[in-house]
This record gives structure tokens, C-alpha cells and sequence, in this order.
């Protein structure tokens, strides 16, 4: 099974350049992501504005933007996707000056998250129990508020075991947590398939 983590290289316009199968299924379903005319695109309103934006901000020259991150609702009664919007590094060539700054998108259906992701983001980073919940329930577009009533602690103990694993994942923001968990979700299904 393919993973269901959704790809894409945008224009700032928002344009389709370049979509993995996870992510065209994902459109396909119409289930809160949309691409009329190729161009992504969120259902309801304030979260196309915001998608917009941040899509603008990452395949911007002058922004510094280091990705943002938000959760795309969906009609169908599942969990929301968590979208992630970042600058897309090309390599450098000749003509990377006449080629359109691009936004890379990953998108990630937080209800197939599965227990050896856990152990292994555990395992990998070195973390506690606890902070594996925190970090997992990041990944699902959780907030940190979130996480205190599901694990029945309080916020401050939450605060601080996010603390601690983005130091022990060596990340600055919630955002990069998640991409660090999609990219290792990614990566145990690719061996697991192959």
C-alpha cells in the first residue's frame, strides 16, 4: 500500500507542478482538498486563505518563510488533514532564474498513523512514552492543549514533554516535528512495500 502522505510541488498561484499518487487520491476524494483546474485548493473558506497564503509565502523570494502548517477539515467526518506548506529548494542551475519559485506541500491523513511508528520515532530519537503521545498527537494536528485532555495531565506537563522531544529531534517549531514524523512514516511504509 502506497504511503498516505500526499506530495506536491505548487507555483504561488497555487498550480499543480508535480503531485505523488497519495496526494491525487486525496483530490480524487474530494474529501476537504480540492485542485480545480490543477490548482490546490481547500473547501471551506478560511482554510483556502489560509492555504493561499502560505503557499505564497513559501514560493516567495523575499520571504524567509521556513513553513507553515494547518488543518484542512474534512466533510466526510474523518480526522482533518495536517498540511504542511514549505519553501521547495531546487538545485542550482543556470536556469533555476527563469524557472518559477515553487512551495512543496505534504499532506498527511492522520488517522493512518500506526503503532511501529511510534516505537520507532521512540526509539530513534530516544523518547519517552509520553513524549512519543505529544509528538504523535502533533503529528496529528493536535495542540498541545489537546494532548493534556486526551493523556488526562495538565498543559504544563505537555509544555514540557514537547520541550524536551524537539530538543531530542533537534527542531525548533511543531511544524518541523511533523515533518520529521512524515518522513519517517514515509519511510517505514517504502520498506515495508519494498
Amino acid at each position: 500500500m502506497p504511503p498516505p502522505i500526499g506530495l506536491a510541488a505548487v507555483e504561488a498561484t497555487g498550480r499543480i507542478v508535480k503531485a505523488n499518487p497519495a496526494l491525487e487520491r486525496m483530490i480524487e476524494a474530494e474529501d476537504g482538498l480540492l485542485a480545480p483546474g490543477r490548482v490546490l485548493a481547500a473547501r471551506r473558506s478560511f482554510e483556502l486563505a489560509r492555504l493561499r497564503k502560505f503557499i505564497q509565502d513559501a514560493a516567495s523570494e523575499e520571504s524567509g518563510a521556513r513553513g507553515n502548517m494547518l488543518l484542512v477539515g474534512r466533510p466526510s467526518g474523518l480526522r482533518p488533514y495536517t498540511v504542511f506548506v514549505t519553501p521547495f529548494a531546487r538545485r542550482a542551475s543556470s536556469s533555476a532564474r527563469a524557472q518559477p519559485r515553487l512551495a512543496l506541500v505534504l499532506v498527511s491523513d492522520p488517522g493512518q498513523y500506526s503503532v511501529d511508528l511510534g516505537a520507532r520515532l521512540a526509539e530513534l530519537y530516544g523518547l519517552t512514552p509520553a513524549e512519543m503521545r505529544a509528538a504523535l498527537g502533533l503529528a496529528r494536528g493536535l495542540t498541545p492543549k489537546d494532548i493534556a485532555a486526551d493523556a488526562g495531565v495538565g498543559l504544563p506537563t505537555v509544555r514540557t514533554q514537547v520541550r524536551l522531544l524537539m530538543k531530542k529531534m533537534d527542531v525548533r517549531r511543531h511544524a518541523e516535528v511533523v515533518v520529521s514524523i512524515l518522513e519517517l512514516e514515509a519511510l517505514l511504509r517504502a520498506v515495508r512495500s519494498g
